[in-house]
Protein backbone atom coordinates (compact mmCIF):
# COMPACT_ATOMS: atom_id res chain seq x y z
CA UNK A 1 0.00 0.00 0.00
CA UNK A 2 1.46 3.45 -0.73
CA UNK A 3 1.92 5.76 1.56
CA UNK A 4 1.13 9.57 0.84
CA UNK A 5 4.01 11.56 2.20
CA UNK A 6 3.53 14.57 5.08
CA UNK A 7 4.87 17.75 4.12
CA UNK A 8 5.48 19.37 7.46
CA UNK A 9 6.70 23.42 6.92
CA UNK A 10 8.57 24.90 9.82
CA UNK A 11 7.80 28.56 10.19
CA UNK A 12 10.94 30.76 9.07
CA UNK A 13 11.78 33.93 11.17
CA UNK A 14 9.75 36.52 8.72
CA UNK A 15 6.86 34.22 8.23
CA UNK A 16 4.00 35.63 10.15
CA UNK A 17 3.07 36.45 14.03
CA UNK A 18 3.15 33.01 15.14
CA UNK A 19 6.54 32.53 14.38
CA UNK A 20 9.48 32.09 16.78
CA UNK A 21 11.48 35.55 15.87
CA UNK A 22 13.75 35.29 19.17
CA UNK A 23 14.73 32.46 21.75
CA UNK A 24 11.70 33.03 23.81
CA UNK A 25 12.31 31.34 27.92
CA UNK A 26 9.46 29.46 28.60
CA UNK A 27 8.43 26.41 31.64
CA UNK A 28 5.99 24.86 29.77
CA UNK A 29 4.62 23.67 26.07
CA UNK A 30 1.40 25.62 27.49
CA UNK A 31 3.05 28.65 27.44
CA UNK A 32 5.02 27.80 23.98
CA UNK A 33 1.17 27.14 22.67
CA UNK A 34 0.23 30.14 23.87
CA UNK A 35 2.78 32.29 22.44
CA UNK A 36 3.35 30.81 19.04
CA UNK A 37 0.38 28.22 18.19
CA UNK A 38 -0.04 24.43 17.81
CA UNK A 39 3.60 22.23 18.08
CA UNK A 40 5.37 25.33 19.79
CA UNK A 41 7.01 23.40 22.28
CA UNK A 42 9.21 24.64 25.58
CA UNK A 43 12.52 22.72 24.80
CA UNK A 44 15.34 21.16 27.08
CA UNK A 45 17.07 24.85 26.96
CA UNK A 46 13.83 26.14 28.42
CA UNK A 47 13.37 28.33 25.20
CA UNK A 48 10.47 28.04 22.63
CA UNK A 49 11.22 25.62 19.47
CA UNK A 50 9.34 23.95 17.13
CA UNK A 51 8.39 19.87 18.05
CA UNK A 52 9.83 17.09 15.90
CA UNK A 53 6.99 15.42 13.97
CA UNK A 54 7.15 11.42 14.48
CA UNK A 55 7.82 9.29 11.50
CA UNK A 56 4.21 7.22 12.49
CA UNK A 57 2.33 10.60 11.37
CA UNK A 58 2.59 10.23 7.64
CA UNK A 59 0.17 12.09 6.01
CA UNK A 60 -2.20 14.98 6.32
CA UNK A 61 -5.39 16.24 4.56
CA UNK A 62 -4.81 19.31 3.67
CA UNK A 63 -1.07 17.88 2.27
CA UNK A 64 0.58 20.44 3.54
CA UNK A 65 0.77 21.40 7.66
CA UNK A 66 2.83 24.54 8.40
CA UNK A 67 4.18 24.52 12.25
CA UNK A 68 3.58 26.17 14.41
CA UNK A 69 0.31 25.87 13.51
CA UNK A 70 -2.32 28.96 14.13
CA UNK A 71 -5.46 27.45 15.81
CA UNK A 72 -7.26 30.73 14.82
CA UNK A 73 -6.73 29.74 11.34
CA UNK A 74 -6.76 25.83 11.04
CA UNK A 75 -9.26 23.28 13.02
CA UNK A 76 -6.75 20.79 13.89
CA UNK A 77 -7.70 17.19 14.84
CA UNK A 78 -5.95 13.32 14.43
CA UNK A 79 -6.38 10.13 13.92
CA UNK A 80 -4.74 7.01 15.50
CA UNK A 81 -4.87 3.84 13.45
CA UNK A 82 -2.93 0.92 12.37
CA UNK A 83 -2.20 1.77 9.01
CA UNK A 84 -0.91 -1.58 7.83
CA UNK A 85 -4.72 -2.44 8.16
CA UNK A 86 -7.25 -2.02 5.19
CA UNK A 87 -9.90 -2.15 7.50
CA UNK A 88 -8.24 1.00 9.36
CA UNK A 89 -6.54 2.44 6.23
CA UNK A 90 -10.33 2.74 5.49
CA UNK A 91 -11.13 4.51 8.90
CA UNK A 92 -9.00 6.92 8.28
CA UNK A 93 -10.24 7.94 5.17
CA UNK A 94 -14.05 8.38 6.21
CA UNK A 95 -12.88 10.57 8.54
CA UNK A 96 -10.83 12.93 6.09
CA UNK A 97 -13.96 12.67 3.70
CA UNK A 98 -15.79 14.32 6.32
CA UNK A 99 -12.95 16.90 6.87
CA UNK A 100 -12.61 17.56 3.15
CA UNK A 101 -16.81 17.92 2.69
CA UNK A 102 -16.71 20.85 5.33
CA UNK A 103 -14.13 22.34 4.03
CA UNK A 104 -15.86 22.81 0.49
CA UNK A 105 -19.12 24.14 2.24
CA UNK A 106 -17.08 27.13 3.64
CA UNK A 107 -15.32 25.15 6.59
CA UNK A 108 -16.47 26.91 9.89
CA UNK A 109 -16.94 31.08 9.97
CA UNK A 110 -13.98 31.05 7.29
CA UNK A 111 -11.17 28.93 8.76
CA UNK A 112 -10.84 25.49 7.57
CA UNK A 113 -10.51 21.97 9.01
CA UNK A 114 -7.42 19.49 8.77
CA UNK A 115 -6.63 16.16 9.74
CA UNK A 116 -3.58 14.81 10.73
CA UNK A 117 -3.04 11.00 10.48
CA UNK A 118 -0.83 9.19 12.90
CA UNK A 119 -0.06 5.09 12.24
CA UNK A 120 0.02 3.16 16.23
CA UNK A 121 1.48 -0.20 13.97
CA UNK A 122 4.03 -2.14 15.49
CA UNK A 123 7.88 -1.90 15.05
CA UNK A 124 6.98 0.75 12.42
CA UNK A 125 10.20 1.68 10.63
CA UNK A 126 12.01 -0.99 12.85
CA UNK A 127 11.68 1.10 15.92
CA UNK A 128 10.42 -1.35 17.64
CA UNK A 129 7.57 -0.43 19.39
CA UNK A 130 4.46 -2.46 19.84
CA UNK A 131 1.36 -0.91 19.06
CA UNK A 132 0.37 -0.13 22.47
CA UNK A 133 3.30 1.51 23.01
CA UNK A 134 3.09 3.28 19.98
CA UNK A 135 -0.73 4.45 21.17
CA UNK A 136 0.58 5.95 23.89
CA UNK A 137 3.53 7.60 22.72
CA UNK A 138 2.00 8.96 20.25
CA UNK A 139 -1.40 10.01 22.45
CA UNK A 140 1.23 11.19 24.09
CA UNK A 141 2.98 13.60 22.07
CA UNK A 142 -0.70 14.69 20.15
CA UNK A 143 -2.14 15.97 23.33
CA UNK A 144 1.47 17.30 25.09
CA UNK A 145 3.51 18.32 22.12
CA UNK A 146 1.35 19.39 18.98
CA UNK A 147 -1.45 20.61 21.33
CA UNK A 148 -4.35 18.63 19.48
CA UNK A 149 -7.94 18.88 21.38
CA UNK A 150 -9.59 15.77 19.90
CA UNK A 151 -8.27 13.02 18.06
CA UNK A 152 -10.87 9.79 16.26
CA UNK A 153 -9.08 6.64 17.44
CA UNK A 154 -7.40 4.38 18.46
CA UNK A 155 -9.38 1.48 17.13
CA UNK A 156 -9.61 -0.95 20.14
CA UNK A 157 -10.40 -0.46 23.37
CA UNK A 158 -7.18 -1.31 25.15
CA UNK A 159 -5.20 0.71 23.06
CA UNK A 160 -8.23 3.64 23.84
CA UNK A 161 -7.91 3.01 27.39
CA UNK A 162 -3.91 3.51 27.28
CA UNK A 163 -4.44 6.50 25.48
CA UNK A 164 -7.23 8.09 27.54
CA UNK A 165 -5.21 7.10 30.76
CA UNK A 166 -2.24 8.78 29.43
CA UNK A 167 -3.84 12.00 28.22
CA UNK A 168 -6.59 12.82 30.15
CA UNK A 169 -4.78 15.37 32.13
CA UNK A 170 -4.03 17.11 28.91
CA UNK A 171 -7.66 17.74 27.96
CA UNK A 172 -7.53 16.25 24.93
CA UNK A 173 -10.77 14.31 23.43
CA UNK A 174 -10.56 10.54 22.40
CA UNK A 175 -13.25 9.53 20.20
CA UNK A 176 -13.43 5.78 18.90
CA UNK A 177 -15.20 4.50 15.98
CA UNK A 178 -14.74 0.99 17.03
CA UNK A 179 -13.48 0.61 20.51
CA UNK A 180 -16.64 -1.39 22.11
CA UNK A 181 -15.66 -2.72 25.80
CA UNK A 182 -18.16 -2.48 28.46
CA UNK A 183 -14.99 -1.16 30.69
CA UNK A 184 -14.88 1.96 29.08
CA UNK A 185 -18.33 3.06 30.30
CA UNK A 186 -17.21 4.09 33.75
CA UNK A 187 -13.79 4.80 32.75
CA UNK A 188 -14.25 8.97 32.69
CA UNK A 189 -17.26 8.74 35.44
CA UNK A 190 -20.72 7.87 35.21
CA UNK A 191 -22.07 10.99 35.84
CA UNK A 192 -21.33 13.24 33.10
CA UNK A 193 -23.05 17.03 32.90
CA UNK A 194 -22.95 19.88 30.74
CA UNK A 195 -20.32 21.42 33.43
CA UNK A 196 -18.34 18.33 33.43
CA UNK A 197 -18.48 16.12 30.23
CA UNK A 198 -16.66 13.40 29.31
CA UNK A 199 -13.53 13.11 27.08
CA UNK A 200 -13.97 9.76 26.34
CA UNK A 201 -16.48 9.16 23.80
CA UNK A 202 -17.85 6.52 20.76
CA UNK A 203 -19.55 5.94 18.53
CA UNK A 204 -19.76 2.71 18.16
CA UNK A 205 -21.85 0.76 21.36
CA UNK A 206 -20.76 -1.08 23.85
CA UNK A 207 -20.41 -4.81 24.26
CA UNK A 208 -22.99 -5.00 26.95
CA UNK A 209 -25.68 -5.79 24.35
CA UNK A 210 -23.25 -8.26 21.88
CA UNK A 211 -22.24 -10.72 24.92
CA UNK A 212 -25.75 -11.25 26.06
CA UNK A 213 -26.66 -11.50 22.23
CA UNK A 214 -23.73 -14.45 21.69
CA UNK A 215 -25.05 -16.05 24.79
CA UNK A 216 -28.97 -16.03 23.37
CA UNK A 217 -27.23 -17.40 20.63
CA UNK A 218 -24.98 -20.42 21.47
CA UNK A 219 -28.30 -21.46 23.84
CA UNK A 220 -30.59 -21.13 21.13
CA UNK A 221 -28.68 -23.64 18.91
CA UNK A 222 -28.66 -26.23 22.17
CA UNK A 223 -24.79 -25.26 23.35
CA UNK A 224 -24.44 -25.22 27.37
CA UNK A 225 -20.64 -25.90 27.25
CA UNK A 226 -18.57 -23.22 25.88
CA UNK A 227 -14.54 -22.47 26.37
CA UNK A 228 -13.94 -18.66 25.74
CA UNK A 229 -10.07 -17.64 24.48
CA UNK A 230 -9.68 -13.90 25.58
CA UNK A 231 -7.43 -11.16 25.51
CA UNK A 232 -6.11 -9.74 28.54
CA UNK A 233 -6.87 -5.99 28.45
CA UNK A 234 -10.53 -3.61 28.40
CA UNK A 235 -12.15 -5.51 25.54
CA UNK A 236 -11.50 -9.19 25.79
CA UNK A 237 -12.12 -9.14 29.81
CA UNK A 238 -14.97 -6.94 29.28
CA UNK A 239 -16.73 -8.70 27.01
CA UNK A 240 -15.70 -12.26 28.25
CA UNK A 241 -17.45 -11.15 31.89
CA UNK A 242 -20.85 -10.29 29.93
CA UNK A 243 -21.07 -13.12 27.23
CA UNK A 244 -20.16 -15.75 31.02
CA UNK A 245 -22.47 -14.11 32.86
CA UNK A 246 -25.37 -14.18 30.52
CA UNK A 247 -24.53 -17.68 29.57
CA UNK A 248 -24.09 -19.15 33.18
CA UNK A 249 -27.27 -17.30 33.88
CA UNK A 250 -29.21 -19.60 31.95
CA UNK A 251 -27.92 -22.72 32.61
CA UNK A 252 -24.61 -22.93 30.67
CA UNK A 253 -21.10 -23.71 31.69
CA UNK A 254 -18.61 -21.67 30.36
CA UNK A 255 -14.45 -22.20 31.09
CA UNK A 256 -12.58 -19.20 30.45
CA UNK A 257 -8.82 -19.11 29.13
CA UNK A 258 -7.35 -16.20 29.01
CA UNK A 259 -3.75 -14.97 27.24
CA UNK A 260 -1.67 -12.25 26.88
CA UNK A 261 0.27 -10.64 23.64
CA UNK A 262 0.38 -13.07 20.93
CA UNK A 263 0.90 -15.86 23.23
CA UNK A 264 -2.51 -17.46 22.22
CA UNK A 265 -1.53 -20.64 20.46
CA UNK A 266 -1.61 -22.78 24.22
CA UNK A 267 -4.51 -20.89 25.14
CA UNK A 268 -5.83 -22.82 21.92
CA UNK A 269 -4.93 -26.02 22.25
CA UNK A 270 -6.15 -25.71 26.23
CA UNK A 271 -9.84 -24.54 25.12
CA UNK A 272 -10.54 -28.44 23.30
CA UNK A 273 -9.06 -29.84 27.60
CA UNK A 274 -12.51 -29.05 28.92
CA UNK A 275 -14.46 -31.13 26.50
CA UNK A 276 -16.68 -27.67 24.59
CA UNK A 277 -19.11 -27.52 22.40
CA UNK A 278 -18.22 -24.29 20.94
CA UNK A 279 -15.54 -22.47 21.51
CA UNK A 280 -15.33 -18.44 21.56
CA UNK A 281 -12.56 -16.24 20.48
CA UNK A 282 -12.13 -12.71 21.63
CA UNK A 283 -9.62 -10.26 20.59
CA UNK A 284 -9.60 -7.11 19.51
CA UNK A 285 -6.59 -7.65 17.19
CA UNK A 286 -7.32 -8.81 13.95
CA UNK A 287 -3.95 -10.25 13.82
CA UNK A 288 -5.20 -12.75 16.87
CA UNK A 289 -7.99 -13.94 15.07
CA UNK A 290 -6.36 -14.77 12.16
CA UNK A 291 -3.96 -16.88 13.91
CA UNK A 292 -6.28 -18.19 15.70
CA UNK A 293 -8.20 -19.95 13.07
CA UNK A 294 -4.40 -20.85 11.33
CA UNK A 295 -3.91 -22.85 14.42
CA UNK A 296 -7.28 -24.30 15.17
CA UNK A 297 -6.79 -25.63 11.61
CA UNK A 298 -4.57 -27.46 12.32
CA UNK A 299 -5.61 -29.06 15.68
CA UNK A 300 -8.62 -32.25 14.65
CA UNK A 301 -9.97 -30.89 18.06
CA UNK A 302 -11.25 -27.82 16.17
CA UNK A 303 -13.09 -29.39 12.88
CA UNK A 304 -16.59 -30.51 14.92
CA UNK A 305 -16.77 -27.73 16.96
CA UNK A 306 -18.53 -24.60 16.44
CA UNK A 307 -16.25 -21.25 16.65
CA UNK A 308 -17.87 -17.90 17.75
CA UNK A 309 -15.90 -14.60 17.08
CA UNK A 310 -16.56 -10.90 17.99
CA UNK A 311 -16.81 -7.89 16.35
CA UNK A 312 -14.13 -7.43 14.97
CA UNK A 313 -13.46 -10.29 13.02
CA UNK A 314 -15.66 -8.87 10.54
CA UNK A 315 -13.37 -6.84 8.02
CA UNK A 316 -11.91 -8.05 5.04
CA UNK A 317 -8.55 -8.53 6.65
CA UNK A 318 -9.25 -11.39 8.28
CA UNK A 319 -10.83 -13.07 5.03
CA UNK A 320 -7.55 -11.96 2.96
CA UNK A 321 -5.39 -13.60 5.50
CA UNK A 322 -6.23 -16.88 6.91
CA UNK A 323 -4.53 -19.71 5.58
CA UNK A 324 -6.21 -22.70 3.65
CA UNK A 325 -6.23 -24.41 7.50
CA UNK A 326 -8.08 -21.74 8.72
CA UNK A 327 -9.98 -21.15 6.22
CA UNK A 328 -11.65 -24.80 5.97
CA UNK A 329 -13.29 -23.87 9.27
CA UNK A 330 -14.92 -20.93 8.06
CA UNK A 331 -18.26 -22.91 7.60
CA UNK A 332 -17.92 -23.27 11.72
CA UNK A 333 -17.68 -20.13 12.22
CA UNK A 334 -20.55 -17.77 13.68
CA UNK A 335 -19.96 -14.22 15.14
CA UNK A 336 -21.75 -10.79 16.45
CA UNK A 337 -21.20 -7.19 15.98
CA UNK A 338 -22.82 -3.90 15.87
CA UNK A 339 -25.61 -4.22 12.93
CA UNK A 340 -23.96 -3.60 9.07
CA UNK A 341 -25.36 0.32 8.85
CA UNK A 342 -27.83 1.36 6.03
CA UNK A 343 -30.47 3.88 4.53
CA UNK A 344 -29.96 6.92 2.87
CA UNK A 345 -27.76 8.73 4.93
CA UNK A 346 -25.44 5.43 4.83
CA UNK A 347 -25.95 5.14 0.84
CA UNK A 348 -24.48 8.84 0.79
CA UNK A 349 -21.81 8.01 2.87
CA UNK A 350 -21.17 5.44 0.66
CA UNK A 351 -21.51 6.94 -2.69
CA UNK A 352 -19.32 9.77 -1.40
CA UNK A 353 -16.82 7.21 0.10
CA UNK A 354 -16.26 5.71 -3.37
CA UNK A 355 -15.96 9.08 -5.31
CA UNK A 356 -13.06 10.24 -3.13
CA UNK A 357 -10.89 6.98 -2.44
CA UNK A 358 -12.88 4.55 -5.59
CA UNK A 359 -13.13 2.05 -3.14
CA UNK A 360 -16.33 0.14 -1.25
CA UNK A 361 -16.39 1.54 2.44
CA UNK A 362 -19.17 -1.45 3.12
CA UNK A 363 -16.31 -3.77 2.29
CA UNK A 364 -14.17 -2.66 5.84
CA UNK A 365 -15.73 -2.34 9.29
CA UNK A 366 -16.66 0.66 10.93
CA UNK A 367 -15.87 3.07 8.03
CA UNK A 368 -19.54 4.80 8.87
CA UNK A 369 -18.48 4.98 12.24
CA UNK A 370 -15.56 6.69 11.44
CA UNK A 371 -17.22 9.16 9.09
CA UNK A 372 -19.52 9.98 12.20
CA UNK A 373 -17.19 10.47 14.40
CA UNK A 374 -15.67 13.05 12.28
CA UNK A 375 -18.73 15.04 11.67
CA UNK A 376 -19.54 15.07 15.40
CA UNK A 377 -15.89 16.80 15.99
CA UNK A 378 -16.70 18.88 13.43
CA UNK A 379 -19.77 19.66 15.20
CA UNK A 380 -18.37 20.23 18.86
CA UNK A 381 -16.07 23.08 16.88
CA UNK A 382 -19.06 24.71 15.65
CA UNK A 383 -20.75 24.32 19.09
CA UNK A 384 -17.03 25.92 20.86
CA UNK A 385 -17.66 28.87 18.01
CA UNK A 386 -20.38 30.28 18.89
CA UNK A 387 -21.37 29.32 22.39
CA UNK A 388 -17.83 28.54 24.32
CA UNK A 389 -15.78 32.25 23.08
CA UNK A 390 -14.24 30.47 20.24
CA UNK A 391 -11.59 28.72 22.26
CA UNK A 392 -10.96 25.00 21.08
CA UNK A 393 -10.44 22.54 24.25
CA UNK A 394 -11.58 18.55 24.67
CA UNK A 395 -13.98 19.94 27.03
CA UNK A 396 -15.50 22.60 24.47
CA UNK A 397 -15.70 20.35 22.42
CA UNK A 398 -17.58 17.38 24.42
CA UNK A 399 -20.14 20.10 25.75
CA UNK A 400 -20.73 20.48 21.76
CA UNK A 401 -20.84 16.65 21.63
CA UNK A 402 -23.76 16.46 24.38
CA UNK A 403 -25.69 18.95 21.93
CA UNK A 404 -25.99 16.17 19.14
CA UNK A 405 -28.58 13.85 20.93
CA UNK A 406 -31.82 16.52 21.91
CA UNK A 407 -34.46 14.28 23.83
CA UNK A 408 -37.84 13.73 21.91
CA UNK A 409 -37.29 15.09 18.52
CA UNK A 410 -39.25 13.31 15.88
CA UNK A 411 -37.67 11.22 13.36
CA UNK A 412 -38.43 13.26 10.30
CA UNK A 413 -36.76 16.45 12.25
CA UNK A 414 -33.36 14.48 12.68
CA UNK A 415 -30.16 15.98 11.20
CA UNK A 416 -28.52 13.81 9.07
CA UNK A 417 -24.87 13.43 9.36
CA UNK A 418 -24.07 14.84 5.82
CA UNK A 419 -22.46 17.80 4.23
CA UNK A 420 -25.63 19.15 3.15
CA UNK A 421 -26.43 19.63 7.01
CA UNK A 422 -23.25 21.20 8.05
CA UNK A 423 -25.51 24.71 8.05
CA UNK A 424 -28.01 23.51 10.09
CA UNK A 425 -26.33 22.63 12.75
CA UNK A 426 -24.31 25.49 12.91
CA UNK A 427 -27.23 28.08 12.56
CA UNK A 428 -28.58 25.71 15.44
CA UNK A 429 -25.71 25.50 17.36
CA UNK A 430 -25.17 29.83 17.04
CA UNK A 431 -28.72 29.76 18.52
CA UNK A 432 -27.47 27.45 21.26
CA UNK A 433 -29.95 25.04 20.09
CA UNK A 434 -29.51 21.40 20.36
CA UNK A 435 -29.82 18.98 17.61
CA UNK A 436 -31.11 14.83 17.41
CA UNK A 437 -27.93 13.64 14.70
CA UNK A 438 -28.88 10.37 12.67
CA UNK A 439 -25.33 8.77 11.75
CA UNK A 440 -24.22 7.35 8.43
CA UNK A 441 -23.73 4.37 11.42
CA UNK A 442 -27.36 4.67 12.70
CA UNK A 443 -28.64 6.51 15.36
CA UNK A 444 -26.64 8.86 17.53
CA UNK A 445 -28.91 8.48 20.33
CA UNK A 446 -26.88 9.10 23.70
CA UNK A 447 -27.55 8.97 27.18
CA UNK A 448 -26.40 11.93 28.76
CA UNK A 449 -25.29 10.51 31.85
CA UNK A 450 -23.11 7.79 30.74
CA UNK A 451 -22.62 9.30 27.31
CA UNK A 452 -23.02 6.31 25.32
CA UNK A 453 -24.86 4.84 22.51
CA UNK A 454 -26.66 1.72 21.47
CA UNK A 455 -28.23 0.15 19.18
CA UNK A 456 -28.57 -3.28 17.12
CA UNK A 457 -26.68 -6.58 17.04
CA UNK A 458 -25.75 -8.63 14.21
CA UNK A 459 -25.32 -12.27 13.98
CA UNK A 460 -23.38 -13.29 10.50
CA UNK A 461 -21.74 -16.10 9.10
CA UNK A 462 -19.17 -16.89 6.21
CA UNK A 463 -20.76 -18.35 3.79
CA UNK A 464 -18.66 -18.04 -0.06
CA UNK A 465 -15.68 -16.16 1.54
CA UNK A 466 -18.36 -13.34 2.80
CA UNK A 467 -20.06 -11.91 5.80
CA UNK A 468 -23.93 -12.47 5.80
CA UNK A 469 -26.46 -11.70 8.27
CA UNK A 470 -28.53 -14.52 9.69
CA UNK A 471 -30.47 -12.20 12.56
CA UNK A 472 -30.63 -8.58 13.56
CA UNK A 473 -30.86 -8.35 17.27
CA UNK A 474 -32.67 -4.61 18.79
CA UNK A 475 -31.45 -3.28 22.07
Amino acid sequence: MRRPVLLILLLPTSACSLQVPEPTPCATNLECRDAFGQGSVCGEAGLCETTTVPERCVSSAPDELTLPLDPTSTHLIATQFDHKLESHVARLRAVELAVTQANDNAGLEGVNFAVLHCSNEEDFNGDGLTKDEAAVELGEWLAGSLGVVATVGPASSGRVEAVYEATKGSGMLTISPSATSPALTALDGLSATDEEPGLLWRTAPPDSLQGAVMAADLLSRGVQKASVIYEVGAYGEGLDEVFTTAFEAAGGEATSYPYTGEDFGGATADALTSGPEEVLFISSDVADLTGFLDAAGVLSGYTSLGLFLPDTARTSDLLANVNEDGQALFPNVRGTGPSVPAGTVYDAFKASYVAAWQDDASAYSYTAHAYDAAWMLIYGFAWTEYQEGGVASGVNLARGLRKLSAPGVPAEDQVAVRPSSWNEVKASFSDGVAVNLLGASGQLDYDPVTEETTGPIDVWVIQDGEFVVEEVVEP
